[in-house]
């Protein structure tokens, strides 16, 4: 999909508005859409060694689906494009999530509807000037005085629109956008106004806010080895959550992207980056909803400690451990569910009533430091326990499908039409878990209720804000538990318990392992065989050498070195 802009034109807002037209009419899959982009200029290459192959012979791998950049990626991206622009305060609208699928990747809900592209249109205007008036050495590699205008806009547009689109551009898309700057020239009256018009411009075009993949068709074949260019953004966008750097672009230039080895090294440079690292926390913060700690609703005068402040502490105390586990530690699964230490700083410490720093940097503190509070890695984490509740009460049911859909990876039935799915009200010297007896005896509810609650009353000692306590309304609180259907069905007591339990789950080890999957390609892990492979090649990585090993894997599967032709696409 190629702008055109209106040659005719006077003003070249009007062009711009034009391409907005374009971005609104994108979804779907990779070919679908008639007059996508060409390949661009030669150079990538298209051969590619077989991939790694796993006891499912690798016949096939899904439709890669049409994805847009996230707010994240698109943030990151015309930053490294432009420079800094955290000061515009660039806002768009809020991605939405799902229980089954808590990444803000998912292809298929990447739609762009209206109020989204004028968002788009209003930072790319907001950042164009802002480019041009501040950081325009940036972006601008020729002087126009001594190259001459027309030959230095063209440089210009030739090396800002290929970073941008993320491969060459081409003969027709250089001369569109040299009209566009002539344009911005004319009304500006000046070089800078046609600079600011070409970004402007490239930012609200699909090249730019959708990843095409246009690696050439072969004939005959349903599967098209990636070239260099859709390998390099495939890469920069799994390994640093933005655009490929200049190392990247080179190697697709030259053809150096082909084979596993040379995937190999690029991965391991990009894993050095610290970019890297928080790409790791941001799969692991959505993947335990920790991020809607922020916007959780608390009843503040029951939980007069809980404030603003101790919800962003709790969010680095995931960060802290997660970096523990997964860049100091083995990077296991095991490790995650069972840890015992967390990290606090003066906020958090207070908060939970430990012992920790009189600082606001974060430190490491054991089981022992921790008084009656209990460590067992993700599972007794603040943050998660709290925004896994009510605004007033544990929610055992939330925290029990918690654990079956994001731990286990396990559909639950919704409930049935005639349910009554307003929560018990706790009396005056009742626990929670006795006000919720009715959920595991009355059998309406139990069917459902009995693979949840028995999991989330393991949880009870932590009330709705994360707090722990030993009791509730007078009494001494049961956190015995119980897990049906499960490859470690059986009683425990607590989440130190539990997380044994988990820590020893292969279902709980694939899970996470489909999790990275869904992570790294923005949809569900499909039939076939290819996928079937890929999550399996996950599964045994993460096995064997932990998160780690499940990053460097994803770039050898099948899904990620090919993309599948539709019927009838390109």
């Amino acid at each position: 999909m190629v702008f055109r802009p209106q040659m005719n034109t006077s003003r070249w807002t009007t062009a711009v508005a034009a391409c907005l037209a374009l971005t609104l009419a994108c979804s779907g899959q990779i070919g679908e859409s008639p007059g996508a982009p060409g390949p661009g200029a030669s150079g990538g290459g298209t051969t590619v060694s077989t991939p790694l192959t796993c006891s499912d012979r690798i016949t096939d791998v899904n439709v890669t689906p049409l994805r847009r950049l996230t707010n994240a990626e698109y943030l990151n991206t015309v930053s490294d494009l432009v420079g800094d622009v955290s000061s515009l305060n660039l806002d768009f609208v809020v991605e939405l999530t799902t229980e089954n699928f808590p990444f803000l990747n998912k292809a298929d809900a990447q739609q762009t509807p209206p109020v989204l592209a004028h968002q788009y249109l209003s930072a790319a205007e907001r950042i164009a000037s802002d480019t041009v008036r501040n950081r325009l050495s940036k972006v601008l590699t020729c002087d126009p005085a001594t190259a001459g205008e027309q030959e230095c806009a063209k440089t210009f547009i030739s090396s800002f629109a290929t970073r941008a689109f993320r491969r060459p551009v081409d003969t027709e898309q250089t001369q569109a956008l040299l009209s566009m700057w002539q344009v911005g020239r004319d009304t500006g009256g000046d070089f800078k106004s046609g600079v600011e018009a070409v970004i402007t411009s490239v930012l609200v075009m699909p090249e730019f806010l959708y990843r095409f993949e246009m690696s050439p068709a072969v004939a005959g074949k349903k599967l098209i080895p990636l070239d260099g260019w859709d390998m390099a953004t495939r890469l920069s966008y799994l390994l640093w959550n933005s655009t490929p750097d200049d190392a990247l672009l080179a190697a697709a230039k030259d053809g150096k992207l082909q084979t596993p080895a040379e995937i190999t090294a690029q991965i391991m440079r990009m894993m050095s980056n610290p970019r890297a690292k928080e790409v790791v926390a941001r799969f692991h913060e959505q993947w335990l909803q920790v991020d809607d700690i922020k916007s959780a609703e608390k009843d503040l005068m029951v939980f007069k400690t809980f404030n603003a402040g101790v919800a962003d502490a709790m969010q680095q105390e995931v960060r802290s451990l997660i970096d523990a586990v997964i860049w100091q530690g083995d990077g296991k699964v095991a490790s995650l569910f069972t840890a015992p230490y967390t990290f606090v700083n003066d906020v958090l410490g207070k908060f939970y009533g430990v012992t920790g720093p009189t600082t606001m940097t974060f430190a490491r503190v054991d089981q022992a430091g921790l008084g009656m509070r209990p460590a067992s890695g993700i599972l007794t984490m603040g943050g998660l326990l709290a925004a896994q509740a009510g605004r007033n009460d544990t929610s055992p049911t939330k925290r029990g499908i918690f654990v079956r859909k994001a731990l286990l990876c396990e559909d639950l039935p919704p409930p049935p039409k005639d349910a009554n799915i307003v929560p018990p009200v706790t009396k005056p010297n009742q626990t929670r878990r006795q006000a919720m007896a009715n959920h595991v005896t009355d059998p309406t509810c139990a069917s459902c209720h009995m693979m949840m609650d028995p999991i989330g009353f393991g949880f009870e000692n932590f009330d709705a804000s994360g707090f722990w306590r030993a009791g509730e309304g007078g009494q001494t609180i049961d956190a015995s538990g119980n897990i049906m259907g499960s490859d470690v069905a059986g009683n425990f007591n607590g989440p130190v318990e539990l997380g044994a339990k988990l820590a020893a789950s292969d279902e709980a080890l694939a899970c996470v392992s489909t999790q990275w999957f869904r992570f790294a390609f923005g949809r569900e892990s499909g039939d076939t065989s290819g996928d079937r492979c890929a999550v399996t090649q996950l599964h045994d990585a993460l096995k064997q050498g932990g998160a780690l090993a499940v990053v460097r894997a994803i770039p050898q599967t099948a899904p990620f070195l090919y993309r599948k032709v539709p019927e009838g696409g390109l």
